[in-house]
């Protein structure tokens, strides 16, 4: 998992092996939402190109602790396989998803931090 803030927005770049441990990734994500007050948070799964069960499991996980913790959580870069499996799940109407990293930033840079 690599981080980096683009103006008042965090970006986190995840891969396949970090979806893979669920556990670590969880408890990164608390760290920052929870201790780092972090509110806007754009996660790019571009070097994601297949999902497991398990990947997917910890997408929604991720989603539970920024929703429960009132922060903005937004993904980007998905394949067009993972949008496609997204879609057949239903995960697309839990989490929102942009086509591209320039969108989702213009849009959370416009929300309010406080969200």
């Amino acid at each position: 998992m690599e981080r980096h803030k683009e103006k008042d927005v965090l970006v986190v770049d995840l891969t396949e092996e970090d979806l893979k441990d669920p556990v670590t990734l969880n408890r990164e994500f608390e760290e920052i939402i929870v201790d780092e007050e972090e509110r806007k948070i754009l996660v790019d799964l571009s070097a994601v190109k297949m999902m497991t069960s398990l990947m997917i499991g910890t997408i929604v996980s991720i989603h539970t602790v920024a929703y429960e913790n009132v922060a903005l959580l937004k993904f980007t870069g998905l394949s067009k396989k993972v949008r496609m499996l997204f879609r057949l799940l239903g995960i697309d109407r839990l989490i929102e998803m942009h086509y591209g990293k320039q969108s989702a930033l213009e849009e959370l840079g416009r929300a309010r931090s406080d969200a």
